[in-house]
């Protein structure tokens, strides 16, 4: 039972973090081309009483962007294609940096912000890793990632989204 008791704390305590970043991202500007992040190799994440914890190591992730792939369906959005790449570096069990590389074409408008958003293909999610905004196609970058974040993306149970005005949600 206190085993029980010590993993519904970690749970809680790792819902409370996940609570702040997600509202820290969702204050900014949403203003987002979606698809599942694949990587390659292991997966990185272990289970520890119900907190994430990372191998450390180096993940390569790269995605094709399609308009289709879009939850909710955007509208007059029809010709959006683009792609995401980035290595993943994990340094400990609660550290990592993401440098990425994102290009697009044929949206709606300019766009205005990118993200990676938590959840699996066919499923919308929480932004949890701000990547630019305005963003233009072939822009790149680097950011500290939590370790949410990273175990998402290693996991493929994340996605990016690139937001236009006519397409607040994600385009």
């Amino acid at each position: 039972s206190t085993e029980v008791s010590r993993r519904t704390v970690e749970g809680s305590r790792m819902k409370s973090r996940l609570r702040v970043i997600v509202l820290a991202a969702a204050t900014s500007v949403v203003v987002g081309i979606a698809a599942g992040l694949a990587t390659a190799g292991d997966s990185g994440v272990r289970a520890n009483g119900g907190a994430t914890k990372l191998t450390p190591g180096s993940y390569k992730i790269a995605t094709k962007l399609n308009t289709k792939l879009e939850v909710p369906r955007p509208k007059g959005a029809t010709k959006g294609t683009g792609s995401f790449t980035g290595t993943l570096k994990v340094v400990s069990a609660t550290k990592a940096s993401l440098t990425w590389k994102l290009s697009f074409s044929g949206l709606t408008g300019p766009g205005l912000a990118a993200h990676v958003h938590l959840g699996a293909p066919g499923k919308a999610g929480k932004v949890v890793v701000p990547l630019c905004g305005p963003c233009r196609s072939g822009r790149g970058g680097k950011t500290s990632v939590t370790a949410v974040a990273a175990a998402a993306m290693i996991a493929g149970k994340a996605y990016v989204n690139v937001h236009t005005k006519a397409n607040p949600n994600g385009e």
